[in-house]
């Protein structure tokens, strides 16, 4: 679903599950702000669950401005991920978006580096 709150004059709406600390607070978007987004999907895709998971719109919000990265291994998924995996997704999640890899192209060079090195082994949840 989509949330939609007043911030000052301005409005936020996204998918609450999906939005980043600066989309929360109202301040500027930009492709940084994709790229957390990204991550909470692939986050999903990899556990079955978004990271940040709230009983109410403002536990969500908290979580998404406070809490730590919850991990991979954390959230008992396949444990033969690639630790690089995680502290992508970690960079990828921070809560500051200048701590946030610069663009996508940086973040597909990441995942394709990972991928090399998941094909060179077997049994992994990525090959």
């Amino acid at each position: 679903g989509n949330a939609e709150t007043s911030a000052g004059l301005g409005l936020i709406v996204g998918s609450p599950s999906y939005m980043s600390p600066e989309e929360w607070t109202g301040q500027p978007v930009t492709p940084r702000t994709d790229l957390y987004a990204f991550a909470c999907s692939l986050y999903e895709v990899l556990t079955g669950s978004a990271p940040y998971v709230g009983e109410s719109l403002e536990e969500l919000k908290e979580q998404h401005l406070y809490a730590a990265y919850p991990g991979l291994v954390e959230n008992k998924v396949n444990q033969a991920y690639p630790s690089e995996l995680d502290l992508l997704l970690q960079k990828m999640l921070s809560k500051r978006p200048e701590e946030r890899p610069r663009s996508a192209q940086e973040v597909s060079l990441a995942l394709d580096s990972i991928l090399a090195k998941l094909k060179g082994g077997a049994g992994t949840g990525l090959s």
